[in-house]
């Protein structure tokens, strides 16, 4: 795999350039049709726009963009073992099924209710997403459990996590989780890529933090852009999920920080203002909105949107 160099964090204020910066150096490591960078994206819709950013930069070869359920059926098909990705529609069918067969006596008159089955993927996904095995946490309610309740979810999660490996199944979640186990086993299964880059995340789950620690094991290069406050206008609340992020990355990896020219305006703009200052106690005086703000009175929505 080449010489390994931990994580690289580079660290800038909302729209300070981090996707601007991101676009470049993927277009720099593919100049020569050597390297191949991956692009690590939220969501399809910041894939999309990303594609329309190198395209509108003069476009680039070589450039891998993708998802976390992109780059993990990557490493996948790479490994010997055969998975099949179920929906969220099949994810319910099932736990439906599996709340039907079970002795249940605290969910007794719930388990039926459309949204329970709901309910009960959504608990799945966050004990899936923090790596949590259902023996784990079987003994962890022990203790705790006084009326049965948390009990019973551990006995549908371990029949969740069972149906699902019997049946070579795995959900988005577990998906993550394999491919961080397959890794520890397989590193030969990590593509070549010469760098990852992992842009637009305001959080990441531990299942997927470790994912990324696993790939700076065996990448050249992993870079991840990470949301600071500017100077001077530290919001806790606001910022919290950033620092949480940034925390998770140093638990496993040696940081380095890169910095970027962030672009510096002659005057705050009203909204920027507004935004810089919406959960800070430190605004001196009412901002002067001029003619900049208007109200209009619209019976509804579409009413809205034909004014604006």
């Amino acid at each position: 795999m080449g010489d390994v160099m931990g994580i690289r964090v580079l660290n800038a204020v909302a729209r300070g350039g981090k996707t601007e910066w991101a676009v470049t150096q993927a277009r720099h490591r593919t100049a020569g049709l050597v390297k191949s960078p991956y692009v690590l994206l939220p969501s399809r819709t910041q894939v999309d726009d990303f594609k329309q950013r190198l395209a509108n930069q003069g476009g680039a070869m070589g450039v891998y963009l993708g998802t976390f359920q992109d780059i993990c059926r990557e490493i996948l098909d790479r490994s010997e073992i055969s998975l099949i990705v179920i929906s969220e529609t099949a994810q319910i069918k099932l736990l439906q099924s599996i709340v039907e067969n079970l002795p249940l006596n605290y969910f007794l008159k719930i388990k039926h209710k459309p949204g329970f089955a709901q309910t009960l993927l959504a608990i799945a996904r966050e004990l899936e997403a923090g790596m949590i095995e259902p023996d784990s946490f079987q003994v962890a309610v022990q203790k705790i459990d006084r009326d049965g309740r948390l009990r019973e979810l551990a006995l549908i999660y371990q029949e969740y996590r069972d149906q699902l490996l019997e049946s070579n199944w795995v959900d988005p979640t577990g998906l993550v989780w394999w491919t961080v186990d397959i890794l520890a086993d397989q590193p030969e299964c990590c593509p070549e890529w010469d760098s990852l880059i992992v842009d637009g995340f305001d959080d990441l789950a531990p299942v997927q933090a470790d994912l990324i620690n696993s790939l700076a094991g065996l990448l050249p290069e992993v870079t991840v852009t990470i949301t600071r406050a500017a100077e001077g206008s530290e919001r806790p609340l606001v910022h919290k999920r950033f620092n949480h992020l940034q925390a998770e990355l140093e638990e496993e990896q040696e940081i380095e920080f890169v910095t970027i020219d962030e672009k510096k305006k002659d005057r705050e703009d009203l909204f920027e203002k507004l935004e810089n200052n919406l959960f800070s106690n430190s605004l001196e005086e009412p901002l002067a909105a001029g003619d900049r703000i208007k109200m209009v009175a619209v019976p509804d929505r579409e009413g809205e949107i034909r004014e604006a």
